[in-house]
């Protein structure tokens, strides 16, 4: 990921929202791939960066991801109870389904109707006006309707819908571990649900030579967590992911065994076969090592690749112009 200067850092979040700031729907700008070097340089790309190295840096060490939390971060907590709520009480559709299952498509109306109040418990009146924001990125986090389908570009919505709260002062510099890990945990315990239950196609999918079907951040700030300047926290070795017993056990706790977890659940057959990548990982001597490329990885994989990218909607939260 790129690296700033240090008086180009203070500058990124150096800006004040209130009532009157000029909130507005954000707006698709990323129409074709040469639209992906503006992105690049753009101040919405740095502020997206700058908060995943902010949130990676607050997970190192931390064993457990139940970790203690603000009222802030309960608020939004609470809120992605309601979504899972919402999951729970929208029922299949009857019947075989080549792509996933069309209630998925009933559950994102039910979604876009109920969001608007979700946010208002979250959100201020004084900061009313940061909605229109907000919304657009939080219901861009739980798949797309009319493709039925669920990838790392709900992720970075979801990442941005964080980031947005962070710069309206809603989150707070102290809740990083908790965001990064109990909100992370929380947010995709309910994706899972959805992919589980509506059998949400995975989006932008590079197959087996993907690092996932449908998930990244877990294994970014899964690894922190296991990384240590003193070595391997636990004593683990990245090729601990290959005992099931001991993965079923750490994913109570640990995000990067939470994502093998489902993935054994979800897949069948040798994991070298049906997921490569991971398992070229296990051959890594340390849990840093793998961080640090998981964070580069994401910058090429995810935040590089217009399928992905131009999805991501931009406003005053997430400037277009350039800020490099």
């Amino acid at each position: 990921m790129k690296e700033l200067p240090r008086e180009k850092i203070e500058e990124l979040d150096n800006e004040t929202f209130d009532k009157v700031s000029e909130f507005r729907q954000p707006e698709k700008l990323i129409n074709e791939a040469k639209d992906m070097q503006h992105f690049r340089m753009s101040k919405a790309y740095f502020r997206i960066v700058s908060y995943i190295q902010a949130l990676n840096v607050a997970c190192v060490g931390i064993k457990d991801y139940h970790v203690h939390y603000s009222s802030r971060v309960a608020n939004v907590l609470d809120v992605l109870e309601q979504v899972q709520e919402i999951t729970e009480s929208v029922p299949l559709e009857p019947g075989r389904h080549r792509f996933g299952n069309p209630a998925f498509r009933k559950w994102h109306a039910k979604l876009m109707e109920s969001a608007p109040t979700m946010l208002d418990t979250i959100v201020p009146s004084s900061l009313g006006a940061a909605q229109v924001e907000l919304l657009d990125y939080f219901l861009g986090s739980f798949g797309n309707a009319q493709r039925i389908d669920f990838g790392t570009g709900h992720e970075l919505n979801f990442l941005g819908f964080l980031k947005g709260l962070d710069l309206l002062n809603l989150l707070t510099y102290e809740d990083c571990a908790a965001v990064a890990l109990y909100v992370s945990h929380t947010y995709l315990e309910v994706c899972r649900r959805l992919v589980q239950k509506y059998r949400l196609e995975p989006a932008g999918s590079h197959g087996v030579w993907g690092l996932d079907d449908h998930f990244f951040i877990p294994y970014i700030f899964g690894s922190a967590q296991l990384a240590s300047p003193s070595g391997n926290v636990l004593g683990l070795r990245p090729s601990a992911i290959l005992d099931k017993e001991l993965t079923a056990e750490l994913s109570k706790s640990n995000l990067y065994f939470s994502a093998i977890e489902f993935i054994n659940v979800m897949k069948k057959g040798p994991f070298y076969e049906h997921s490569p990548i991971l398992y070229d990982i296990t051959a890594v001597p340390s849990w840093s090592k793998v961080n640090q490329g998981l964070l580069k990885m994401y910058d090429v994989e995810v935040l590089s690749k217009y399928p992905v990218v131009q999805h991501f909607h931009f406003g005053k939260l997430f400037p277009f112009h350039k800020f490099i």
